[in-house]
């Protein structure tokens, strides 16, 4: 049995792209809560600009049919970011806003 080399090398570039873009099952929960960062960050200028936190609150609607674990975080962490908008956006840039997501969404 004879195996061709062009024949897979398209395969292997295929599966090498996919793992580098989901790298881990269990990075999932930190890739989702990277794509829903923003929200939290919308809701700090929202804030800023005097929007009422309902209209904030509502940005994180579409995170529940993700997972009710990240709805949960997005809503906690848009009323803090209403509260303590200075802390809400050194937490965002240090990277334990996500850090805090990523646990909430695992479970651990």
């Amino acid at each position: 049995m004879k195996i061709s080399i062009r024949k897979s090398v398209p395969f292997l570039f295929v599966a090498t792209v996919l793992f580098a873009a989901f790298p881990l099952k269990a990075d999932m929960s930190e890739n989702i809560c990277r794509a829903h960062m923003p929200i939290i960050s919308q809701a700090i200028n929202l804030r800023q600009s005097g929007i009422p936190i309902s209209n904030a609150t509502d940005m994180a609607d579409g995170a529940y049919d993700v997972s009710r674990e990240l709805y949960s975080f997005l809503v906690g962490a848009i009323r803090f970011a209403y509260k303590e908008p200075g802390k809400t956006q050194q937490a965002i840039n240090n990277g334990r806003m996500l850090s805090l997501c990523t646990k909430e969404v695992r479970g651990y």
